[in-house]
């Protein structure tokens, strides 16, 4: 349950004594003082000196409870490691953590501490994947968020962001990660896992330069747990945007060196194999060497767990890279596999929707759909170069059957959103970084 007072630390010990149903008088007699000096403590008549905590913390077996502000700041510290745990370390780690500091939280009575343990709480129940309880959570701090300031609304907004990238929805998650940018530049807590996720909804959405400079915010910072879990992920997404910004070769050393190192020592990484190679394929499809880019691909499904969703990414990109290349046997192959694994009201849904219907754009209502249906909503979800490639085969299909006047009006669609994920004009996403 979340609290909604902060208390002084004579009224904390009071929350305490009466949750263990202990009267003042027992308390006094337990501690050698006067149940009139016991309550003028709580009460915040006479300050809490450090013997009267010792001789109280003892009584109540309450030696690791925080109740003072300064050991409220450093339980603060102990629940962001523990957040960096959550995000980037151990998860049974984690969960053998979460019970100390959940104990110690709960008897600390403190508004700002309950408030943060439970943010940092949502994203250790989605890594569990009790999704009630993160749900149930979520909606809670939601309700708050009018009364959050400081450190905790940048953390409001930084679960806001991974809620919606969770959902791979890039657009709004942006706007939430800039918000809790925003904050955190006048806090200086802006950390890793914010410019890596603000970067990797910009790959996303298709803004490499946007995101190269925000992987390289990333660099700058010391060496910390992070690094671990987030290096190779970090350069599987900057090989992308260097790929995209014409440093081709660059991207295909960076990607090169991570497969040597995670052969020579840990071959059996089937995940991040997948992941360089998947990448590795995407840099020379971005470059046009499509037989590198179908080898790299073809290597990346042998590493593809076919019960995780990178098998429906894996199916959805291949879709798309052979419709490209106009081999539209190949491209209904993958969908075939894929569009029944996937769930209504999805990314990978619309997209693989729009993939389906641009092949049969000789039926009216497939051209009608890519055009009322999948654009806008592959735009929703901030897919900018999907929807530009949209834009490209309805100007294509257009121009072969010489409908002119539609084929110039869907190239320029598509030449306007390239002008823009070039130049980093969010205003196609509609949101503002601050």
């Amino acid at each position: 349950m979340l609290m909604t007072k902060t208390l002084i630390p004579g009224a904390k010990m009071a929350r305490i004594r009466v949750a263990l149903k202990k009267t003042q008088l027992d308390l006094a007699i337990a501690m050698g003082y006067s149940s009139s000096l016991i309550g003028n403590y709580e009460n915040g008549r006479c300050p809490v000196s450090a013997d009267v905590l010792i001789a109280f913390r003892q009584e109540t077996h309450m030696t690791d409870v925080p109740i003072t502000d300064s050991e409220v700041e450093a339980m603060k510290n102990e629940l962001r490691a523990w957040n960096d745990t959550v995000t980037y370390g151990d998860i049974k780690l984690a969960a053998e953590l979460y019970h100390i500091l959940a104990r110690r939280v709960r008897w600390s009575y403190d508004t700002g501490l309950q408030t943060l343990f439970d943010l940092f709480c949502t994203k250790y129940y989605f890594r569990l994947g009790k999704k009630d309880e993160y749900d149930r959570l979520f909606v809670a701090l939601s309700k708050m968020e009018d009364g959050l300031d400081g450190e905790l609304l940048y953390w409001y907004y930084c679960l806001c962001g991974f809620c919606y990238h969770t959902q791979w929805r890039y657009k709004q998650a942006l706007a939430m990660y800039f918000k809790a940018e925003a904050v955190g530049n006048r806090l200086h807590v802006n950390d890793r896992a914010l410019y890596y996720n603000i970067g990797s909804c910009l790959i996303n959405c298709g803004y490499p330069y946007l995101a190269v400079m925000n992987f390289e915010k990333f660099q700058v910072y010391k060496y910390d747990l992070a690094s671990v879990r987030l290096g190779f992920a970090t350069q599987k997404l900057l090989a992308i945007g260097y790929s995209k910004i014409g440093k081709t070769n660059k991207a295909i050393q960076m990607l090169n060196d991570c497969r040597e190192y995670v052969t020579n020592n840990k071959s059996d990484d089937n995940p991040t194999l997948y992941e360089i190679y998947f990448s590795l394929g995407k840099v020379f499809h971005e470059a046009g060497d499509y037989d590198k880019a179908h080898e790299n691909l073809n290597k990346a499904s042998h590493y593809c767990n076919k019960n995780d969703e990178s098998y429906v990414e894996y199916l959805c990109y291949a879709a798309t890279f052979f419709r490209e290349y106009n081999k539209t046997d190949k491209a209904i192959e993958c969908l075939n596999k894929c569009i029944p694994l996937v769930a209504k009201g999805t990314l990978w849904y619309e997209w693989l929707h729009a993939l389906k219907h641009s092949v049969t754009l000789d039926d009216k209502a497939s051209a009608d759909y890519m055009v009322w249906t999948a654009i806008p909503a592959l735009h929703e979800y901030g897919m900018c170069t999907v929807v530009m490639k949209c834009f490209d085969w309805l100007s294509k299909h257009y121009e072969e059957k010489g409908m002119y006047k539609p084929a110039l009006k869907y190239a320029n669609e598509a030449s306007n959103i390239f002008y823009m994920l070039m130049k980093g004009n969010l205003a196609l996403l509609r949101i503002v970084a601050n």
